[in-house]
Order: structure tokens, then sequence, then C-alpha cells
């Protein structure tokens, strides 16, 4: 004897299948994104990385700065034995490429005294345009410009007010 099949329970029976394969293919849709995210984040921190480095060696600055007394020896010794990836894996991960920042930005704002009559008013103030909003940075001023648009995530980490401290007064 074939068994009737009642239209309702078969409904119902493909309709609790649908559910559960729609709710596999969803986890598995969320998964993908989060781990999609997880890679445009790594991505955004490597190109901000590699847009320092362009910085550091378009101003000619990588082996002032590398010598800085700013950079940690610890910090030193991560950038060189730190393999790239690990370098951009995560936030906290970056925090070398920060102290490689401020150094760079000290270094590059340090005024010669001729760089600094030429900036001098007749009475001896810095002019405004000198002034930015990052503060008294003078000649860095523009590189920390540079910094903010190509290195957003590094430059936030900056501790401006260090590094207009190291400028003092000008």
């Amino acid at each position: 004897r074939s068994k009737a099949v009642d239209p309702a329970s078969s409904s119902a029976a493909r309709f609790k299948l649908y559910t559960s394969e729609r709710s596999v293919q969803s986890e598995a849709v969320a998964q993908a994104r989060q781990t999609l995210h997880g890679v445009l984040e790594v991505a955004d921190r490597a190109l901000e990385v590699l847009s320092l480095l362009s910085l550091l060696q378009e101003q000619k600055s990588a082996y002032r700065v590398l010598r800085s007394n700013l950079l940690s020896t610890e910090s030193l010794q991560r950038l060189q034995c730190t393999s790239f990836g690990q370098l951009v894996e995560s936030d906290d991960a970056l925090e070398p490429a920060v102290q490689l920042c401020t150094a760079f930005l000290v270094e590059s704002g340090l005024i010669t005294p001729m760089a600094d009559a030429a900036q001098a008013t007749p009475f001896g103030a810095v002019p405004k345009t000198a002034r930015t909003r990052y503060g008294s940075v003078g000649a860095a001023g523009g590189l920390c410009r540079d910094l903010e648009e190509q290195c957003p995530q590094i430059f936030k980490k900056l501790d401006l007010s260090f590094v207009n401290s190291r400028f003092g007064d000008m």
C-alpha cells in the first residue's frame, strides 16, 4: 500500500527544511562578511604602514629617524625583527609604527636656525601660518597633514601634545 501524504505536513516539512538551510546560509554569509571585514582592516593597516614608510623615504629621513632617541630599543627591535604581517595584524601591533611616526614628526620638525629666521617676523614671532591645527609644529605641519590623510589610524594614536612639547614655544 502506498502511504497517503498529507499536503499540510509536506508543506511544513519543506518549510522547515528551507528555513534550516536558509539559516545555515545566513550564518555562512555572516562569517564570510566578518572574515572579509578583518581582511580589509589588515589591508588598511598595511597600506598605512606602507604610506608611512613612503613618506619617510620621500623626506629622506630614514637614517635620522631610526637613530632617534625617541624610538625605543624595543620598538626598533620589533620593527627590524617582526614580519610585516605581524606588524599590521591588529591595532595594538601598530605601536612600533606609531613610535616611528612620532620620531619622524619630531625629527622632521626640528627647525634649523636658518629655517627659523626665514619664518620669523620682524618682531621675532612665528607667523600664524606656521601655527596649524596641530600646534606649533613648524616644519612638520605639512607632514602632519600628509600623515593624517595617508595614515589616519596611526596618526590618531599619536600624542601631538608630546610632539609639540618637543618643539617648545616657537
